[in-house]
């Protein structure tokens, strides 16, 4: 008779195989073996429990972390044959095995830390300085037939003739306007209008008295956002009126047009011919 032994090593999640084992049987027939895994306290395999039959191999768990792993074969007599004692059907238990170890937990292996590579810090693009503007005011009509004495009240045109000037430059946004001014007779009366956007500083204006003929717009004179729409009307009673629309464009000059007012209504009329 020859005990077995077990290969493999003893760390948890290993698989431990048994081989070997020789005996010579009282019962040549019909007589076989099992295997049977024992986990003992000790390598003398004394006080051991049985974990596992029926395999030829075992796989270590943590239950067995720091035990000794022992195998035997156990003899299956006909059913005629008893076993008496017990211990007569084991066979030869094999050399214990351990103890049995936890796997070593491998150290990672250190991720170089990434250099950044520099970026180069973009040229600022020059901005092209825009070109000044000047609105360039549109001539009054002038009459050419008829004596000025006589003229009729209709087409009567105010002396000197209105004249609206607009100067500024272009913004990201519209257009920054440093001078707004009108030239007309003191006896005209001026109002401002401005409307189709939030950077107007007044809805509505007019100068409470024009102690002269220049008079200049200074709550105007600002920037002004695309979209805006300055009306400046001049009205005196009994004289043709001048109305000048202005409209602020983004990346262009502001848009202007002129139109004469009816002396009577104040509404827009074809101007005198001349």
């Amino acid at each position: 008779m020859s005990i077995p032994t077990i290969s493999g090593t003893p760390v948890v999640g290993n698989l431990l195989t048994a081989s070997g084992g020789a005996w010579q049987s009282p019962f040549p027939s019909n007589t076989s073996t099992q295997w049977q895994w024992w986990r003992c306290a000790n390598p003398f395999a004394v006080g051991c429990q049985l974990v596992s039959q029926n395999s030829q191999t075992y796989r270590l768990t943590d239950r067995d972390n720091g035990a000794w792993i022992a195998t035997a074969r156990w003899i299956k007599y006909p059913s005629n044959a008893d076993c008496n004692p017990v211990s007569e059907c084991l066979l030869s238990v094999s050399a214990a095995r351990g103890p049995v170890a936890v796997a070593a937990t491998p150290t990672p292996t250190p991720i170089p830390t990434p250099v950044p590579t520099p970026i180069a810090t973009p040229e600022p693009t020059p901005v092209a300085t825009p070109a000044p503007f000047v609105a360039t005011p549109a001539p009054t009509p002038v009459p050419t037939s008829g004596g000025v004495l006589q003229e009729p009240t209709s087409n009567r045109m105010m002396r000197p003739a209105p004249v609206v000037r607009m100067r500024g430059v272009l913004s990201t946004n519209g257009a920054m306007i440093t001078s707004l001014s009108v030239k007309a007779p003191k006896a005209a009366k001026l109002t401002v209008t401005c409307s189709g956007s939030s950077s107007c500083p007044a809805k509505n204006w007019s100068p409470k008295a024009r102690k002269r003929q220049n008079t200049r717009m200074v709550a105007f004179e600002r920037n002004l956002r695309s979209g805006t729409r300055l009306t400046i009307s001049l009205t005196r009673a009994g004289y043709v009126g001048k109305r000048t629309v202005f409209k602020i464009r983004r990346g262009k000059a502001p848009l202007r047009s002129d139109s004469c007012l009816s002396p009577a209504t104040g509404k827009v009329q074809k101007c005198p011919a001349g």
